[in-house]
């Protein structure tokens, strides 16, 4: 049986679909066969299900050795149960591409004098799993009417619950007994830090899960508006990132959806007083909620505000170096950035042999020469100051937007923010088109916007777009909720229940 589409929806994607192609960007997110088959596009919705819950399970598991192999796992999985040659095929071309830019980056470097590492770029390659993954993945045909957002919301359902759950039984048990070391917000870990609060272990699993956590909110909240007896999992899942207290977080949800709100309803400031009423009040009662109980958040936000206005802040003398020093001793920069994992992305820090307090058998263990020249120096200053940062990752001198420039310059750069924009302003357009029409849809585009502008702004604070643990599972539900709304897929009842 043929997905039967809405006219007016069908003219609309007829409308917007000549410019995608005229921007290039329609390959990127929505790669597929170009055929009409009902049956071979189908045929990719259940084994894209089946990636996303193995992404889900190995993501959420405490293993982060694990968590950057899941991107690759899931490539494998797809391709296996989908016997798609074309995935096959993009997943060959992206090798060959990425072994010719390795050679390219050899070659223009060593007029230089520079040594190309190409073990910090595979390691970099490793770390870019997820991006890598949503490339090569099609997006047509991954939505249907039995794998939709409503079965996907099912799923979701369950692991907030059980991740929220466990979240709020670790800040209980610590916060109650006083008998460990660590602070009862970095005890909320979920399933990646099962016991992190018994071995003393603060480690990253907290921003980890307070990100899972939003993007798993946000892109849940259109199932909870539509059906009631949702609300009370969606809640245990929204107490559970306030416990867990990770400030920058907070700020990019907030941000995001009010930049979302203004761009896709500006309206709303003047004909619904009521809803803005309520979401200034809800934002504003969480904000207040999380200085209740953690007191340290404002004085972190003061730190941060302060350092910025001195122009102290490790990030911003981090920017200042990548804009100005950098580019004078290596001009190429600007152009292609001086290539993957030569500077301050995630691949970088690993490759260096100090991020894990020691040199690890299976890693490159040494650094470019811009690494040494700058980065490590920043970063040996700012562990050493740590302390007087208030330990946050807010103040740390690296960031994905940072380490793109610097890695792909503003060839890459352009490419991220263009890509972005696009989806973006389609996703304005879709939103608009079933405003009135299509309540889930409807939703489910605005929150789709959210989810993204959540990633792109939690790109300023730490190297984020590599940390594959915390944004996998959810860009992979965007990307098949993206073609949902753009296909006008599911069998949602558009009911409040």
């Amino acid at each position: 049986m043929k997905n039967q589409r809405d006219p007016e929806c069908t003219t609309m994607l007829k409308i917007t679909s000549g410019n995608d192609r005229a921007f290039g960007f329609q390959s990127l997110w929505e790669t597929a066969p170009n055929t009409s088959d009902t049956s071979m596009k189908a045929s990719y919705a259940r084994p894209y299900f089946e990636s996303s819950v193995v992404a889900l399970v190995i993501t959420l598991l405490p293993s982060r050795v694990l968590a950057y192999a899941a991107p690759f796992i899931c490539m494998v999985w797809f391709v296996v149960r989908s016997c798609s040659g074309k995935t096959l095929y993009r997943v060959v071309s992206f090798f060959l591409a990425f072994c010719a830019a390795l050679a390219l980056y050899t070659w223009l470097y060593s007029f230089n004098g520079v040594r190309f590492l190409a073990g910090n770029a595979v390691v970099a390659a490793i770390s870019y799993g997820t991006v890598i993954l949503l490339l090569v993945l099609p997006g047509k045909g991954v939505a249907t009417e039995h794998f939709d957002y409503t079965r996907y919301a099912v799923v979701l359902k369950y692991v907030i619950l059980a991740e929220g759950l466990v979240g709020i039984l670790q800040f209980l048990i610590v916060s109650l007994t006083g008998r460990f070391d660590v602070l009862s917000s970095d005890a909320v870990q979920g399933t990646i830090g099962l016991t992190a609060f018994v071995t003393e272990s603060e480690g990253f699993g907290n921003q980890m899960f307070s990100i899972n956590m939003a993007l798993f909110l946000t892109l849940f909240a259109p199932y909870a508006l539509t059906h009631r007896n949702s609300a009370c999992v969606f809640l245990i899942g929204l107490l559970s990132l306030v416990l867990a207290g990770v400030l920058h977080v907070f700020i990019a949800l907030l941000v995001s959806v009010v930049f979302t709100v203004l761009c896709y309803r500006r309206n709303i400031l003047l004909s619904d007083i009521q809803k803005m009423f309520f979401v200034t009040s809800t934002a504003a009662v969480l904000l207040l909620s999380i200085e209740f109980v953690f007191p340290g958040v404002s004085r972190s936000a003061n730190i941060f505000l302060r350092l910025y206005q001195q122009g102290d802040s490790p990030k911003l003398q981090a920017v200042r170096t990548a804009l100005h020093r950098l580019p004078d001793q290596y001009p190429l920069v600007y152009a292609i950035g001086l290539g993957p994992g030569q500077y301050s992305s995630r691949a970088g820090l690993m490759s260096s042999g100090e991020y894990f307090g020691e040199k690890l058998w299976f890693m490159p263990n040494e650094v470019s020469q811009p690494f040494k020249e700058h980065v490590w120096r920043m970063w040996r200053t700012y562990n050493r100051k740590a302390a007087s940062f208030g330990n946050s990752t807010m103040h740390r001198p690296f960031f994905s937007l940072l380490s793109v420039f610097a890695e792909f310059g503003l060839v890459g750069m352009g490419l991220s923010v263009g890509f972005a924009s696009f989806l973006l302003v389609r996703l304005r357009r879709l939103f608009l088109h079933y405003q009135g029409r299509d309540k889930v849809n409807s939703h489910l585009s605005f929150c789709l916007a959210v989810a993204i502008l959540t990633v792109i702004v939690i790109s300023f604070f730490e190297n984020y777009l590599e940390t594959t643990q915390a944004i996998l599972p959810g860009l992979m539900l965007a990307k098949v909720f993206y073609r949902q709304v753009v296909d006008g897929t599911g069998h949602v009842q558009n009911v409040v229940r």
